[in-house]
C-alpha cells in the first residue's frame, strides 16, 4: 500500500456492504458496522476506544469514506459514534473485495437520502 497521498470519498452504503481485507470481514450499513475475523477462528481481543473494534458486535456509525491511495489501493475509514469527534476513526487494512452497493454522499444528498 502506498504511504504517500490519498484521496477520500465519503460514501453512503445502500443496504449492507461486505468488505474483505487481509485479516477481517467488515459489514457496514448507513448506521452501524461489524468486524469479524477472516479466518473462522477467534482472535485475541483488540484494544480500542470504547471497544469499537470488538469482533462480532455491531457498533454505531456516523460516517464512512473510501481512502484511495495513489497506487490504486483502497481502505475504508469509519467514524464510529463513540470516540473522539475529531479523531480519524477506524481505518481498515487494504480492501481486497466489496460486495454490495454504495453512493458517494454528494450523490445521495442530491437525491435527498444522504446523511446531514
Amino acid at each position: 500500500m502506498g504511504t504517500g497521498r490519498f484521496a477520500e470519498e465519503e460514501i453512503q452504503p445502500l443496504g449492507v456492504l461486505r468488505i474483505e481485507t487481509e485479516s477481517s470481514i467488515w459489514f457496514v450499513t448507513d448506521e452501524r458496522y461489524q468486524r469479524l475475523p477472516r479466518q473462522e477462528q477467534p482472535r485475541p481481543a483488540t484494544r480500542s476506544v470504547d471497544g469499537r473494534l470488538a469482533d462480532g458486535d455491531w457498533h454505531g456509525l456516523q460516517r464512512c469514506w473510501w481512502r484511495i491511495h495513489a497506487d490504486g489501493e483502497r481502505q475504508l475509514r469509519l467514524l464510529p459514534k463513540v470516540g473522539p469527534a475529531d479523531g480519524v476513526g477506524v481505518v481498515t487494512g487494504v480492501v481486497l473485495g466489496v460486495t454490495g452497493e454504495w453512493v458517494p454522499v454528494a450523490d445521495a444528498d442530491s437525491r435527498g437520502t444522504g446523511a446531514p
